[in-house]
């Protein structure tokens, strides 16, 4: 282009440069072209998950009465963070407790329940996660495929 070109908002502007809808905020805060293509790109991966929030509830191993309720959110590609709030299974699965001797959600369940981050069955602050099944493990206190045990909002 060999004319300047005005426009009547920030947003116009990126849309005329980039050529696909966006936030006027990334023009301003871009340094230069590549940078906002960047900045761009990061912003659609981030909206692709902003919204995606996943449920569990299952029953108690200890008391079939009660329900072990979880939220999870997504906030990219692989992760995910488990809210406070949630409910956490105390009692482990035999096989949880024999066979994954050295199994790092083990191990970070192990962690939580020391430092108080889980209190009476409920946790104290959001944790990050890789991966749905990880959570769910982490929730359930057992082995887990977190696409069959996390329903999606």
């Amino acid at each position: 282009m060999q004319e300047n070109q005005e426009f009547n908002s920030k947003s116009y502007a990126a849309v005329f440069v980039l050529g696909n809808s966006s936030d006027g905020r990334i023009w301003v805060e871009s340094n230069n072209i590549d940078d906002l293509y960047e900045k761009q790109k990061s912003l659609k991966i981030n909206n692709k998950y902003k919204e995606t929030i996943f449920s569990l509830s299952k029953n108690s191993r200890l008391d079939k009465n009660k329900k072990i309720i979880a939220t999870l959110k997504q906030v990219e590609d692989k992760r995910f963070i488990l809210l406070s709030g949630s409910s956490i299974e105390l009692a482990e699965a035999q096989h949880f407790k024999e066979q994954m001797k050295y199994n790092s959600i083990k191990e970070l369940r192990a962690e939580c329940f020391a430092k108080q981050i889980i209190r009476d069955g409920v946790l104290q602050q959001d944790l990050e996660f890789k991966s749905l099944s990880s959570a769910a493990e982490f929730v359930l206190a057992r082995s887990s495929n977190g696409h069959v045990d996390w329903i999606k909002k």
